[in-house]
């Protein structure tokens, strides 16, 4: 009867090692799937950008009402919009948004109100709306001198 328990313990030793090693290949597969995935997003989302170019044309500022004339090249997918960046003299910027596409090989003006007048710069950059909605905002950015 004392080899039967033996030869039990050891089927339920080999039990646990086997269920041990399943759990930790999971566990494992789990976070590279993960870290795999995010950086396929990562890199369309970049590829995307590439293709996009816009060029600020020409800027026209009335006290805080700046309407920049934005040029697109060929290429890319339809964007969610732009994000321009206006710098002033003493160092300080805002961010303004514009939603919506601008087509291929267009020429738009987009009007944005400012919390003060006096800006001296403005970077351009495109952004794309995510499958959560949220702004992902390009990393190339075109600007002019007000």
């Amino acid at each position: 009867m004392r080899q039967n328990n033996r030869a039990m313990s050891g089927i339920i030793t080999t039990i646990i090692i086997i269920g041990i090693a399943i759990s930790a290949v999971g566990i494992v597969w789990y976070v590279l799937n993960g870290v795999l995935t995010g950086q396929t997003e990562n890199i369309a989302f970049s590829e995307k950008c590439l293709d996009v170019n816009l060029q600020p044309t020409s800027v026209n500022c009335t006290g805080i009402a700046c309407t920049v004339r934005i040029k697109r090249s060929a290429g890319g997918e339809a964007i969610g919009g732009v994000k321009a960046i206006f710098y002033y003299a003493d160092g300080t910027s805002e961010v303004e948004d514009s939603s919506g596409d601008i087509g291929e090989l267009a020429t738009v003006s987009k009007t944005f109100t400012l919390t003060s007048a006096g800006a001296n710069k403005v970077e351009i950059s495109s952004y794309f709306t995510d499958e959560t909605g949220e702004k992902q905002v390009c990393p190339q950015a075109a600007y002019t001198q007000i």
